[in-house]
């Protein structure tokens, strides 16, 4: 496993920023899912500060609470307050979320991952009934009911993340303590671990 160093994320920004570049000059625009919570304002300050080609790219949730626009724990809210210029697509819909987020879906080119203290990424949490279903469906975006966090979920699922072109995990030194762990009990986050490029403030 290769874990690279990079105090406030400023590498893991560059090379999320090489990586989009690259995708626009293929296919002439790219998709960009990022998870939300507060680990990775580090890296979108670093990521708001480069030359991104914002106009080209579509930013996307890998997961988001079931909660509206503007109450705590809003991830569209605190991705939408820390990546201004980006173009967002909003994956919530209170009244239909398990359809609603499979019909908007976007397919990302680059996912940006963290990780809990439990092994969860995404919202694909070990506690919850629909680990099994988010672990192996071809659906790409499911709800979950994590028994150790607050609100239901919606989330991509596993096969969905991993047909990402790139896949960035953002940890710090703690959680990178835990990832042989992880591997040895198949916590979800080591289901990534082969594709992700694993980054360590």
């Amino acid at each position: 496993m290769n874990l690279v160093k990079d105090v406030g994320f400023k590498k893991a920004a560059s090379a999320v920023s090489e990586e989009l570049a690259r995708v626009v000059r293929k296919k002439g625009s790219a998709v960009l899912a990022v998870s939300g919570g507060k680990s990775p304002l580090p890296f979108f300050r670093e990521l708001d500060a480069l030359s991104v080609a914002w106009e080209r790219v579509v930013v996307e949730l890998v997961d988001e609470r079931v909660v509206s626009e503007g109450e705590a724990g809003s991830n569209t809210t605190f991705v939408k307050a820390n990546l201004p210029r980006a173009r967002f697509l909003s994956i919530l819909n209170l009244g239909r979320v398990e359809a609603f987020a499979n019909e908007v879906f976007l397919q990302p080119d680059v996912v940006v991952l963290g990780m809990g203290l439990d092994g969860h990424t995404a919202s694909i949490f070990p506690c919850c009934d629909e680990l099994e279903f988010a672990l192996t469906t071809k659906q790409k975006m499911v709800l979950t009911r994590p028994k150790t966090a607050p609100f239901e979920r919606i989330s991509m699922s596993m096969s969905a993340i991993l047909q990402s072109e790139s896949v960035f995990l953002l940890i710090d030194e703690v959680k990178a303590g835990l990832l042989e762990t992880c591997v040895e009990k198949r916590l979800p986050v080591s289901y990534v671990l082969e594709r992700a490029k694993v980054f360590v403030s």
